[in-house]
């Protein structure tokens, strides 16, 4: 196979394979940047289709990102245009390196309308962000980015929906003095929003919440259900690597009591339980996942 306009980081596919992954559910990325390249495809996760010249064959893919610049907008526009008619852009990633006056010239002379799926950014870890979601089927799940505007918190997911949440809706963002709020920190791969000094963390599906009662109806029931067979799977794990509750470095007994009688985990004391397992996260999280799926099984059968 030729290189023009094509590679991927991790291995090079032969054509026909190639044209089978973008016939299928491929994810294909246009990347047309200044010098910005080698920092970009270091990042980008596996099984991503990246091209650098705007091909007619990455309209197959049927989720399209582009991540171009202010200067090099025009030279995307077709793929844009057609995507976009198609249904199949995702994101469009306009790094801001031009005087901003001019975006609405640019965009106009390209013929490109600013919609929600046009992001202006000023660095990779955004786009990064949503590409590695998109790669995981997380998109939906996970936060790409976070913004205070006075009583307000504005939250993007990494599908590119936006909503806006007024602090006073939840609880526990009400309890986040004005002069803190807009002190918070995104997790690196969006899976939560934490405010140190409250010591709150919030996850996309939280928020989301917040502003829809039908899914916090269901999000409350999940919960509940999610619970009452998580805790008995992390005491059921633990004592089959016969781990005793007070072995767990970083964590007291008490707190390892309250997750195994339902109380749900910080992604941080998740990872120490991992550690305590001699695991990493993931593999620890597929054998909560089994057990718990165990659990449910037994429970329908009796």
């Amino acid at each position: 196979m030729g290189r023009e306009g094509y590679c991927q980081g991790a291995n090079v596919m032969n054509h026909t394979e190639k044209r089978e992954f973008l016939d299928t559910a491929g994810l294909a990325v246009l990347e047309v940047d200044d010098k910005r390249s080698k920092d970009l495809i270091v990042k980008y996760p596996r099984g991503i289709h990246i091209y650098h010249q705007p091909l007619d064959e990455i309209l197959k893919a049927s989720n399209i990102f582009v991540i171009t610049s202010l200067s090099r907008l025009s030279e995307v526009a077709n793929i844009v245009i057609a995507s976009e008619k198609q249904r199949h852009l995702r994101g469009l990633f306009v790094h801001i390196n031009v005087e901003p006056s001019f975006m609405n010239k640019i965009f106009d002379d390209a013929k490109i309308r600013i919609t929600e799926k046009v992001i202006m950014h000023s660095n990779l870890e955004l786009p990064n962000r949503v590409l590695k979601a998109w790669q995981t089927g997380s998109q939906e799940e996970l936060i790409a980015e976070a913004t205070v505007v006075v009583n307000d918190l504005f939250v993007r997911d990494c599908a590119l929906n936006s909503w806006r949440i007024p602090f006073d809706m939840l609880p526990s963002l009400a309890k986040i003095p004005p002069e803190e709020r807009s002190n918070f920190e995104l997790d690196e791969d969006g899976s939560y929003i934490y405010w140190p000094s409250a010591d709150i963390h919030l996850d996309m599906e939280v928020l989301r919440a917040a502003v829809d009662k039908e899914r916090q109806d269901k999000l409350n029931y999940e919960r509940v259900i999610y619970d009452q067979y998580f805790g008995v799977a992390v005491a059921l794990v633990r004592k089959a690597h016969n781990i005793r509750q007070t072995d767990i470095v970083g964590i007291s007994e008490r707190h390892i009591r309250r997750i195994e009688r339902g109380e749900r985990p910080k992604l941080e004391t998740l990872r120490k339980l991992a550690q305590a397992h001699g695991m990493n996260l993931n593999d620890y999280l597929e054998e909560i996942a089994q057990t718990v799926s165990k659990l449910k099984e037994s429970t329908s059968l009796s």
